[in-house]
Order: structure tokens, then sequence, then C-alpha cells
């Protein structure tokens, strides 16, 4: 797997003054992914991540196609669900906007090597660079549900539902083989309505305060 280093505020200069093959990806503790090509931009995308609160994580890029996988973990390390799907398309702060799902059993395997390795237990998504030559890298792992959740239980994965009869000591309903290829697709929508509408609102959440 790639080279990578966990870096708090009082580490940043010898971070950046160590030896690394540039580029490289910064990683928040929120999610966020900031490529660096110098010791400068390295720096400057430190500074950034630690906005957030907690360490980030200075991460040696793989050329590749990056790969997502929403998973549920059980008891005793049990694998409840897994999907995968190839980002295509993303917001200023590196939200997924656009994605398609994808059945590659190397991904698969790994990511369900992850989960029974870790004995995870509970929603997470892992997160992979297949290289040419088809070899999937473990570059991270955020807890909870991905922001494409959506497309998950689109493809017959439905997470928040298995999850919450894991919670109420139900055994998880087998999933639906996932649809490939399947895509989500955001989509921003303008809304007008009477300037009073907004003025109700902001009074019902200050008498609620």
């Amino acid at each position: 797997r790639p080279r990578s280093r966990v870096v708090y505020p009082a580490m940043a200069q010898s971070a950046v003054q160590a030896t690394w093959k540039y580029p490289v990806i910064v990683r928040g503790p929120e999610g966020s992914a900031t490529p660096a090509g110098t010791p400068a931009e390295l720096e400057s995308a430190l500074r950034m991540s630690w906005t957030g609160g907690g360490p980030a994580m200075i991460q040696e890029t793989v050329t590749g196609v990056e790969v997502r996988v929403a998973a549920l973990g059980g008891p005793r390390g049990k694998v409840v669900s897994v999907v995968a799907a190839r980002p295509m398309g993303r917001t200023e702060n590196g939200a997924i906007w656009t994605a398609v799902t994808t059945t590659d059993p190397t991904v698969l395997g790994a990511s369900r090597r992850v989960l029974a390795h870790l004995k995870w237990r509970g929603p997470v998504e892992l997160i992979f660079i297949v290289d040419a030559s088809g070899r999937p890298f473990f570059t991270g792992i955020e807890a909870g549900f991905p922001s494409w959740l959506s497309l998950a239980v689109a493809a017959g994965h439905d997470l928040p539902t298995q999850y919450l009869r894991l919670a109420l000591g139900r055994p998880p309903v087998p999933a639906h083989n996932v649809t490939e290829p399947l895509m989500l697709a955001r989509v921003a929508v303008d809304r007008t309505t009477d300037i009073h509408a907004l003025a109700r609102i902001m009074v019902r959440r200050g008498a609620q305060s």
C-alpha cells in the first residue's frame, strides 16, 4: 500500500521536511482529500485539514482509478454487506456528486478482508485505488454511511435497514445482486417561496432554542 503518515499540528515542520514522493494526498479528519505537489503545498494542505480538528494523514499517491465501498459489519466480524462505486464527479469540497456502481471482485474481496481483519461493526466507507494491473490498494477508511448511500440502496443493498435490524437483534436480510452499471447523479433545484415562510421557520427555530 502507499506510504503514509499520521500528522498532528506539533509535527508539521518535520512532516513537511520529510522526503516524500510527490504528489501526495492530505486526508483530513472529516474526509477531505487535498493534493499537494510541493512542500509548500503540503504545508498549506495540512493547515487547511487541521481547521476541522484532529490529525491529518499524508499519503503518497497511487496512479489508478478510485473506488469507494459502502459496507456494514455485523457481530463477531461478520460482513453483512458491501457495495462498490467509482466516483465520476465531485464538488469543490470533494463530496461525490456522480458515481457508478462496480462489481470488481478484487475490490469487493479486499473489502471483506479488511472488515474481517478489523472486526468492524457498523457502517463504514472504504477507499481503494485500483492500478493499471487491476490490483487494489487500500488507501482510507471513514466511519459511518457515505454521502452516496442512496446509490447503494438503489443497487439492492439497503444498509440503513440492515443496520436497524442488527440494532434490534434481528438477522440481516440477504442483499440482492448489485446492478451494474447503475449511476447516481445529484441535482440542484431552485425553489422560490414567499419570504414570510422563511420568517416563520426562523421564529420557530428561535422558540425551540
